[in-house]
């Protein structure tokens, strides 16, 4: 952090887990240089390299804008696949967005030398990867429910929430966006006003009507995930195909997708540097 405010940047970071048992997280940070990789797949500085190769269960790269952070992702990827023999099928990729989901995959089919394996690779966002998981798992996460949910999207949120406000009379007295707002925060632990307030009626209100109708939101696809990781059933099913998870732009997670890669890798013991997302597991 201290090396990019010097340099006038922000930091950016990914991060790479190896899902195994070991006894202690290992460490590696470096940053590195401004030199892009400039289209090159192999065009690595010294410490990109070092980034690329680093034997670590744990590797944390944080890096300046324009340093070729993505393409160091990229060919981390491939040397798992190439170098280190790693079954393509056995590596995740998580980001934020579909599109740098997206620029994701595009880089790792620049990298990796069989389009195979690079087809192979799993790219998704927090979400998907949320969604994927219960799509087998959502009966044993608790919650109320089952095989077969649909997804509310913010739209289906505010039609939703728009009902419990005309059943309770409650019509234009708040902001839909705002409510769908709070009703996440306290879905997140984030926010929780005192009990018979008008907002937590509402909130649970909306969470009973949820588990009814057999739906889950975007924060439920990472909570409900957690909670299936912590099932050591499931959670041995899932690693036994999921051993490597890299995520880009990690200082960008909250606290929930941070409890659900925690879940995932296992990092109960996780480090933790003055970032506050500086966590790392295994």
């Amino acid at each position: 952090k201290k090396m990019a405010a010097a340099m006038g940047m922000g930091v950016r970071t990914w991060l790479s887990f190896r899902c195994c048992p070991v006894q202690r997280p290992k460490y590696y940070l470096r940053a590195m240089s401004s030199d892009a990789v400039g289209g090159k797949v192999f065009a690595l500085n010294e410490e990109q390299k070092r980034a690329v190769e680093a034997p670590e269960a744990v590797v944390r790269v944080a890096a300046g804008p324009g340093s070729g952070k993505t393409a160091v992702l990229g060919e981390r990827v491939r040397h798992l696949i190439e170098d280190w023999q790693v079954d393509p099928r056995h590596v995740t990729c998580i980001t934020f967005g579909k599109k740098a989901a997206r620029e994701m995959e595009s880089r790792i089919r620049q990298h990796v030398s069989r389009k195979r394996d690079a087809e192979l690779v799993s790219v998704s966002t927090f979400h998907a990867f949320g969604l994927r998981v219960l799509r087998r798992w959502i009966n044993v996460a608790g919650g109320g429910r089952r095989l077969g949910f649909t997804v509310y999207h913010s739209g289906d949120q505010d039609s939703l929430i728009k009902e419990i406000l005309t059943e309770r009379g409650l019509e234009g007295s708040y902001s839909i966006e705002d409510l769908r707002s709070s009703i996440s925060k306290m879905k997140n632990g984030f926010h929780r006003p005192p009990p018979q307030n008008e907002l937590w009626e509402v909130y649970l209100r909306y969470e009973d009507t949820m588990k009814f109708r057999n739906a889950v939101d975007f924060d439920d696809l990472i909570r409900g995930t957690t909670s299936v990781l912590n099932i050591p059933e499931a959670h041995d099913a899932i690693r036994r195909d999921v051993r490597h998870v890299l995520v880009d732009e990690f200082q960008d997670i909250n606290h929930r997708q941070l409890e659900m890669l925690m879940a995932l890798c296992r990092a109960d013991d996780a480090d933790a540097d003055d970032d506050h997302h500086g966590h790392h597991g295994h």
